[in-house]
């Protein structure tokens, strides 16, 4: 098992090496600090910074979200609204209501069935509430009367309230875009700063033992990745009934139907040692042409070494 260091890809990662290495800054005395001048100069400079435009950065995506949210509720009322004035209008027809008759839907530019149109997209439901009003406005020049349960002003306003809050969808996307630029460019910077505070870091660690310099790395702000070690089986192969060693026996660590895996040959003392970094419980399949598979259960452990004795049945 090991660790190697990893420079931070995500935002929350270079946030916390960043304020680790400040922190750390603070909490010793000036002459104690292993960080250069310089590179103590940026930090505290730029680390306030990335805070700040990360927060204006969240809250204009919050505003994008409402905005959204926003033109989304207009779009399923303006849908709502429109499609029962059509409905309206069909139930006008089939009611033989004075002055209403099968054509009148084609003002509305319904089908002659009185088959609702499609508004499954914001463009469809746009163009079906124009077609309402236009219909209203149609049948109503130079005589008629508007309807009122779902009335031309009511759509009308609806629209009217669309493409206000589109504008506000507009600037809050704008908004957003010109927030996420100027994050960008602070981490551009986090990225490059971040290699040199851990050059200075790994320079005052240099003369110390690995697992001392890796805790004061931690704590002056470096990160690491965990790198897994590998778990160690030595095998011994012998014939079941007279014990004697198998020497050339195929042995794979995996599935026992499959050729994935770890692999080695016994030697000719019969015997073989396998590295693997397949710590699940697992198989030790071996194979000889002149004796029968033999299948055995193990799991190995990370950074140990377990010995096993497999038998094989002769065939």
């Amino acid at each position: 098992m090991g660790h190697q260091k990893k420079i931070p890809e995500t935002d929350d990662a270079r946030i916390a090496s960043l304020s680790t290495t400040k922190n750390r800054i603070a909490s010793v005395a000036p002459s104690d600090n292993i960080i250069s001048e310089i590179n103590t100069i940026i930090l505290m400079a730029l680390l306030p910074e990335i805070l700040s435009r990360r927060i204006q950065g969240q809250s204009a995506e919050q505003a994008l979200h409402s905005a959204v949210a926003g033109v989304k509720e207009v779009h399923e009322s303006i849908k709502s609204r429109t499609s029962h004035g059509f409905q309206l209008v069909n139930f006008q027809i089939d009611d033989k209501i004075e002055g209403w008759s099968p054509d009148t839907r084609t003002l509305y530019f319904l089908n002659l069935d009185g088959r609702l149109p499609s508004m499954n997209s914001e463009n469809e439901i746009l163009q079906a509430a124009h077609n309402f009003i236009d219909g209203e406005t149609a049948r109503t020049t130079p005589t008629g009367t508007l309807l009122t349960d779902i009335s031309k002003a009511q759509v009308l306003a609806l629209l009217n309230d669309l493409d206000a809050k589109i504008v506000v969808r507009q600037d809050a996307k704008t908004a957003l875009i010109e927030a996420q630029m100027a994050f960008d460019e602070k981490r551009a910077e986090a990225d490059v700063l971040i290699p040199k505070l851990w050059g200075d870091i790994e320079h005052a660690s240099q003369d110390m033992e690995s697992g001392t310099a890796h805790d004061f790395n931690t704590i002056w702000g470096m990160q690491f990745e965990h790198v897994p070690g590998y778990g160690i089986v030595n095998v011994k192969v012998e014939d079941e009934d007279t014990h004697l060693i198998l020497a050339g026996v195929e042995l794979r660590v995996g599935a026992a139907i499959g050729k994935g895996g770890a692999k080695a040959k016994t030697n000719e003392f019969g015997v073989a040692t396998i590295k693997s970094q397949n710590f699940n419980k697992t198989n030790l399949v071996a194979k000889l042409i002149t004796h029968l598979d033999s299948v055995t259960d193990i799991q190995l452990i990370e950074d140990e070494t377990i010995n096993v004795v497999v038998k094989m049945k002769k065939k």
